[in-house]
């Protein structure tokens, strides 16, 4: 611990911003006990700073922010940086009961739901995008070594600070878009990966600033551009640990609780990206030729599709990935703890209603007929803002796992 360290004990709004209060690093065991004060309008402020009107909360109430010590993450950059310590937590009454309208407590008990019915859990991960303006305007090839070059030291940099802050980095890559990149975390428990979605984000954003770089998560930076996504992958896992997702008859192919789980996303997929792709910009990426989903249906090895099945990987006899499903309809404007809760609702409703498998689309659906499309339930992601929440609205089912609030 270096003198002035903090610990920063922080939730993520529905926006999907990060807030919080920071506290002495030395004084953090007295703060972990009894949590620090939040006000419940907090959880409504807007990306421009203010409050809406109408909201749930008003001025009224008083809540703790309980920091949890699996999700710390310590933020070394060097060169003279002070460190600090990144501590989400769940927002609580002041009896020590749960606030239900908490967005890292409603993914906890979707878990804890998904296991009751089903005895099944989620391993998950988030890949995600973000941009870089360069402003030289030189833009190397993409996927080049070049690029790579051009971005050091961020790119070593990034890799060193999420590792040595325990969030597993597995690969850094520049994209299609200019300036556009990746950075992808292993794979962990549902609560575990939406952490560490929302510690990411700003350990880029600090490196950002950092080495003088202009960063961005924004889902359309240019009209004309590929738009930065969040595609999360899921897999279903039984108790012993092995996966839940293939068919054991027919290898490559999902089995029926899979099957039913990913036929829920879709029901409700127009609904949920309200939830996922959550500002009045990000439309603009479902449509085709900007490496985004456009529809709702399950591809394989698709990317406009808005689930992808991704299939197993074996090289020289080594397992290298398992067979998963990837939700490709979301972007950083969304709280990774509320998309992670919806999606699991959206697939334990399917269980529940024990739903048939969904046809799995191998080709381009330029090629099928509008009259095709329709008989296979493939239909178009919304093309506004507007239209997502008027399908939420619509969806009550998506609506009722929310707290009246």
């Amino acid at each position: 611990m270096q003198p002035g360290e903090l610990a920063y004990i922080a939730t993520s709004d529905l926006a999907g911003i990060c807030r919080g209060r920071a506290v002495p690093l030395a004084d953090l065991p007295r703060w972990s006990r009894s949590g620090c004060s939040w006000v419940p309008a907090s959880l409504a402020i807007t990306p421009f700073g203010e409050i809406p009107e109408p909201n749930a909360f008003g001025p009224l109430g008083d809540l703790r922010l309980v920091p949890d010590a699996a999700s710390a993450a310590r933020v070394a950059l060097g060169d003279g940086t002070t460190p600090y310590t990144l501590l989400l937590g769940d927002l609580l009454q002041t009896t020590g009961a749960p606030w239900l309208l908490c967005p890292r407590g409603l993914l906890r008990q979707a878990i804890t739901d998904l296991a009751a019915t089903t005895g099944l859990t989620v391993r998950a991960a988030f890949e995600h995008e973000f941009s870089i303006r360069n402003p030289s305007g030189d833009t190397p090839p993409a996927l080049s070594i070049r690029a790579l070059q051009q971005a050091e030291p961020f790119g070593s940099h990034l890799l060193q600070v999420l590792a040595a802050a325990d969030l597993e980095p597995e690969t850094f890559h520049s994209e299609f878009g200019a300036g556009q990149w990746e950075v992808t975390v292993a794979p962990a428990d549902p609560l575990t990966a939406a952490d560490r979605a929302i510690t990411l984000r700003e350990v880029v954003r600090d490196l950002g600033t950092h080495h003088d770089k202009a960063v961005t998560f924004s889902p359309i930076t240019d009209p004309g551009q590929v738009g930065n996504g969040v595609h999360i992958h899921l897999s279903l896992i039984r108790p012993d640990g092995s996966s839940a997702m293939p068919d054991p008859t027919e290898p490559g192919t999902l089995g029926p609780d899979a099957a039913a789980f990913t036929a829920g996303i879709l029901r409700h997929s127009t609904a949920l990206t309200a939830i996922t792709a959550a500002s009045s910009i990000s439309a603009q990426r479902f449509a085709p030729h900007k490496w985004a989903a456009t529809h709702a249906f399950l591809g394989h090895r698709n990317r406009e599709a808005s689930l992808r099945l991704c299939p197993p990987c074996i090289i020289n006899d080594e397992p290298v990935t398992e067979l998963n499903i990837e939700y490709r309809a979301a972007d950083a404007t969304a709280n990774p703890w509320l998309a992670l809760w919806a999606l699991i609702r959206a697939g334990l409703a399917g269980i529940d209603d024990r739903l048939a498998p969904p046809p799995v689309l191998a080709q381009s659906i330029d090629n099928l007929s509008p009259d095709l499309r329709t008989s296979l339930g493939i239909t178009p992601l919304p093309a506004s803002l507007a239209e997502q929440l008027a399908a939420l609205q619509a969806d009550r089912t998506v609506t009722g796992w929310f707290p009246p609030e």
